[in-house]
């Protein structure tokens, strides 16, 4: 799944088809759903660490979400905004 991610965010950033990517260059949002456990399993991958309160350090709530959001600076370089 994080492959999938990385390629439509590269995707999303070059406007240029990628081997990889869900979705098509110039798409303005990709929506993928998954398991609390998909969460848990991309938060070990990227290094993620939260504290949520009535949960336990670094549980994943059923319903939580990360939101990759690609963005371009003022000098035209693209970045990865996540939260």
């Amino acid at each position: 799944m994080l492959s999938h991610v990385w390629r439509s965010l590269e995707q999303a950033a070059t406007g240029k088809e990628t081997a990889g990517a869900l979705g098509k260059p110039g798409d303005a949002l990709l929506l993928l759903a998954g398991h609390d456990t998909n969460l848990s399993n991309l938060s070990g991958m990227l290094g993620l660490l939260w504290k949520l309160a009535g949960y336990q350090p670094d549980g994943t709530p059923p319903g939580g979400g990360l939101i990759f959001s690609v963005r371009r600076d003022a000098g035209g370089h693209y970045f990865v905004r996540l939260r």
